[in-house]
């Protein structure tokens, strides 16, 4: 998919077609979430994302990937050593070698919001995912499940 993003014609890959692969990939994840045993991917990002001839989407590139306990109400995490990081795309909380399903779809936020946005370009997307690390880091830091990004969005911003 990166490649197709990264040589963006409207006329190929409309939003039509993006949504779709979006849609795909989020079934491929939810898929690995909660398989038997379940995985996290720890690399989601486009140029995992494989389309064929018909742009049906596919998650490649298992390299990284590692599997979970059974998840007991949603906060059983895996501490593995971090290798898989691509910048961009890499949760914040992954720095300190916890994972868990919801470090994956992080990524795949990062993925979606690139696939809206095919022409942005690399510094562009860096700048954004560096706000958003930021405001995710800030509301860890207060350690409150009530924290809300618009709440210090603001301050990130106008940094």
């Amino acid at each position: 998919m990166s490649s197709f993003l990264r040589f963006y014609d409207k006329n190929i890959l409309r939003w039509e077609t993006r949504r779709e692969i979006l849609i795909a990939s989020s079934r491929g994840l939810a898929f690995l979430h909660t398989s038997t045993p379940p995985f996290v991917h720890r690399d989601i990002k486009s140029s995992n994302i494989l389309l064929d001839s018909s742009f049906n989407a596919k998650i490649s590139d298992f390299g990284f990937a590692i599997d979970l306990p059974k998840v007991i109400d949603n906060k059983t995490t895996v501490t593995a050593p971090v290798t898989a990081r691509t910048e961009g795309y890499f949760p914040p909380e992954i720095t300190s070698g916890k994972f868990f399903d919801k470090s994956d779809v992080y990524s795949h936020g990062v993925q979606c919001f690139r696939c809206s946005l095919p022409m942005m370009n690399g510094s562009h997307l860096k700048f954004f995912v560096k706000q958003v690390n930021e405001i995710v880091s800030r509301c860890l830091q207060r350690h409150s499940k009530r924290c809300k990004a618009t709440e210090i969005w603001d301050d990130v911003s106008y940094q």
